[in-house]
């Protein structure tokens, strides 16, 4: 996982993930790109599970994108179909300034 920031001393990760359990049986899964410049192929491992399906949003857009009283739309979550899982993967690319949310059934 590469770096961002304009100093050393203050470079966080580019990539952050978060994984938790539902209530509803599913895995749930967000990741943040805070690259304003890289998108990540991501190929993640889910040891001793079976993915039987997947479902995904994310939010996202250039760098600067924000929403307005003019455009209120223009950042919105959406769906995202490029999530792929086979058997214990699941593989997909995470778009530069994102957040993404994965739903896995398992």
């Amino acid at each position: 996982n590469e770096t961002v920031g304009v100093e050393d001393d203050f470079k966080v990760p580019a990539l952050h993930e978060s994984v938790s359990l539902g209530k509803d049986g599913k895995l749930h899964i967000t990741l943040a790109n805070l690259s304003a410049e890289k998108d990540y192929d991501i190929e993640a491992v889910l040891s001793e599970t079976e993915v039987k399906g997947v479902s995904a949003e994310i939010v996202g857009g250039e760098m600067h994108d924000h929403n307005t009283f003019d455009d209120p739309e223009k950042v919105t979550k959406k769906a995202f179909d490029g999530v792929k899982a086979n058997g214990g993967k699941i593989s997909f690319t995470i778009p530069k300034c994102s957040v993404m949310h994965i739903a896995a059934e398992i």
